[in-house]
C-alpha cells in the first residue's frame, strides 16, 4: 500500500492526515485523520518563547500519530510547522526537542510557502477560477489572490483566532465598542497590504477549521440535507448572518449552537471578526469554503512531482479518481459518454438545455455503471450514492447531486428526485434538466448494450413532433438494441414530448 502522511503543526492544533494513492499512483484517497488541539500559540512569555507544558503537550501528540502512522506503515511522512513555532524565540530549541523525542524531523515553513501550499492544495480541488483564498489559523491569516487559476499575490499577516482572542481580552460576548476598535485593528492591518484594496468583488474561498465551521453552523441553520463541507456555497447574506449571530452569542449561548464544536467555541469570535472584516473590505460576493488546504497540497506536490504543476481538469481527474477505484470499464464509460455527447448536441432543439450542464453530463455518463462494484441488481441505485458520497471535488454540491440524478435514470427504473431527502436542494428547472440528461444517457446505454462500440455512433434527424435516429455499424442486426429503444420511446416521449423512431 503506497501511503504518504503529512502532520501540521499549527497555532490551533495539530493533525495528521495518510492518504494512499490509487493503483494508477496517479490519485490519492484519505485513509486517516487525527486532530489534537494543543493551543500552540497560546500562552507565550514576555520573551516570546512558546510555552513549555503546551510543547510537551504537542510532543505526547506527536507520539500518538507516529504509533498510528508506524502501524499502517506509512512510506512517506511530511511534518511541517507554521505560524507559532515560524515565530516563537525558542524555535530551535522546539524542533530538536521533537527530533530527540519524537525522531520527527520537522520543517518550519515561511508564510509564503504556508500560502502557496494553501493555494495549491486548493486550487487542484476545485474549479473556481478566480477568488480571494483566506485561510484564517491560530496566529496567522493567509491572504491568497487567484486569478485565472494562477496565484497573483499572498500574504500571511499575523491575525488569527487565537492571538486576536489573547490581544482583546475576549472572554464572554462583544461589545460594541470592543467590536469596533477590533475592527478598525483589522481594517489598519488591511490597509498595509499595498494589493489588498484593488482586490474586489469576487468570491472568497475559505480554507482552514473557521470556515468549516461557520459552513456548519449555517447548514445546520437551514436543516441543509447534504453533510458535505467541501465547496459549500453561501452567499454574502447568508455569510454576514452567520457572522452576526457569533457575534451576538454569549459563551453559554455558542456553546449550545448547532454546528460549532465545544473546542472552538471559546475562539470563533476572534475568527469571525477577520473573517466579517475582509468580506466587507474587500466587498467579497460570496463564499465557497474548501475542504483542502496545506496538508492536501503537499499531498498533490508528492504525486504530481512538481509544486508548480497544476492540474488542467479537476473535475476529469476527479472522474477518473472514481473510476480507477471501483475498476469501471473505461471502454464502455468513454463510449457511453461520446455517444451521450453527441445525442445532446443534436437534440438541443429538443431538450432546450441553454445552460452550461457539461460536467454534470459528462459525470454521470461515464459514472453511470460505478455500482456495478456493489453489485448488478439494482445497480444504478447504488450508482445514486456512489457519485453523490465521492466528493467531486470540482463539482458544486448541486451539480454532483443533478449528476447522480442523472445517472440512476439509465435503467427502467430510477431515483425518484421528488422522494429524495435532497429534493430540496434543486429547483424545479435543475429537476427537469437532470429528468433530460437522464433521459438522454438511456438511449446512449441501449445502443452500447454489447459493451463493444459497435454502434460507432448515431444521428438524430428531428421532425415537427418526433426524433427519429440512424446508426453507425457493421452490425447485420441491431434487434437488441432497437428492443431496447423500444422500452425507452415511451419516457422519451413524456420527457421531451417528441416521438422516438429508429
Amino acid at each position: 500500500m503506497n501511503t504518504v502522511g503529512v502532520i501540521d503543526i499549527g497555532s490551533n492544533s495539530v493533525r495528521l492526515v495518510i492518504a494512499v494513492l490509487e493503483k494508477d499512483r496517479k490519485h490519492f484517497k484519505i485513509l486517516d485523520e487525527v486532530k489534537s488541539s494543543i493551543r500552540l500559540g497560546r500562552d507565550i512569555d514576555s520573551d516570546g518563547n512558546l510555552d513549555k507544558s503546551r510543547v510537551n503537550n504537542l510532543i505526547d501528540a506527536l507520539k500518538g500519530f507516529k504509533s498510528l502512522y508506524e502501524s499502517i506503515k506509512v512510506e512517506k511522512m511530511i511534518v511541517v510547522a507554521t505560524a507559532a513555532i515560524r515565530s516563537a524565540r525558542n524555535r530551535d530549541e522546539v524542533v530538536a526537542k521533537i527530533k530527540s523525542e519524537v525522531g520527527l524531523d520537522v520543517e518550519v515553513i515561511s508564510g509564503e510557502d504556508e500560502a502557496y501550499y494553501d493555494y495549491y492544495g486548493t486550487i487542484n480541488s476545485t474549479s473556481i477560477t478566480e477568488g480571494l483564498f483566506v485561510d484564517i489559523g491560530g496566529c496567522s491569516t493567509e491572504l491568497i489572490h487567484v486569478k485565472d487559476r494562477l496565484l497573483v499575490n499572498s500574504i500571511s499577516l499575523p491575525i488569527g483566532s487565537l492571538n486576536i482572542t489573547d490581544m482583546f481580552n475576549i472572554k464572554d460576548s462583544l461589545s460594541p465598542e470592543l467590536e469596533l476598535e477590533i475592527q478598525s485593528y483589522l481594517e489598519d492591518v488591511y490597509d498595509s497590504v499595498p494589493w489588498l484594496g484593488d482586490v474586489q468583488n469576487i468570491p472568497l474561498v475559505g480554507i482552514g477549521g473557521t470556515f468549516r465551521t461557520i459552513a456548519k453552523v449555517e447548514r445546520k441553520k437551514k436543516n441543509y440535507p447534504f453533510d458535505l463541507t467541501h465547496n459549500y456555497r453561501m452567499d454574502k447574506r447568508e455569510t454576514l448572518e452567520v457572522c452576526e449571530i457569533l457575534k451576538e452569542s454569549s459563551s453559554k449561548q455558542r456553546k449550545k449552537l448547532k454546528g460549532l464544536s465545544k473546542d472552538r467555541s471559546d475562539i470563533i469570535l476572534g475568527a469571525t471578526l477577520v473573517v466579517d472584516s475582509i468580506f466587507k473590505y474587500c466587498n467579497l460576493t460570496e463564499v465557497y469554503v474548501s475542504g483542502s488546504g496545506i496538508r492536501e497540497g503537499y499531498i498533490y506536490e508528492y504525486i504530481l512531482g512538481d509544486k508548480r504543476k497544476l492540474i488542467d481538469d479537476v473535475v476529469d481527474y476527479e472522474i477518473r479518481r472514481i473510476m480507477a477505484r471501483y475498476d469501471v470499464l473505461v471502454s464502455h464509460a468513454e463510449h457511453i459518454w461520446s455517444l451521450s455527447e453527441s445525442l445532446f448536441e443534436q437534440l438541443k432543439p429538443v431538450h432546450k438545455i441553454s445552460e452550461d450542464v457539461y460536467n454534470i453530463f459528462k459525470t454521470a455518463s461515464l459514472l453511470h455503471d460505478i455500482g456495478v462494484s456493489i453489485g448488478y441488481y439494482n445497480h444504478h441505485i447504488h450508482s445514486f450514492y456512489i457519485i453523490l458520497n465521492s466528493n467531486i471535488k470540482g463539482l458544486s454540491h448541486k451539480e454532483m447531486l443533478m449528476a447522480a440524478f442523472a445517472a440512476s435514470m439509465h435503467r427502467s427504473s430510477k431515483v425518484r428526485i421528488e422522494d429524495s431527502p435532497y429534493s430540496s436542494m434543486l429547483s424545479l428547472r435543475e429537476k427537469e434538466i437532470a429528468e433530460k440528461l437522464g433521459a438522454i444517457l438511456k438511449i446512449s446505454e441501449a445502443l452500447d448494450r454489447r459493451l463493444d462500440s459497435s454502434i460507432s455512433g448515431v444521428s438524430a434527424t428531428i421532425g415537427e413532433d418526433h426524433v427519429k435516429l440512424s446508426f453507425d455499424t457493421d452490425l447485420d442486426s441491431l434487434e437488441l438494441e432497437r428492443n431496447n429503444l423500444s422500452m425507452i420511446a415511451p419516457q422519451f416521449e413524456k420527457t421531451f414530448d417528441f416521438k422516438l423512431s429508429y
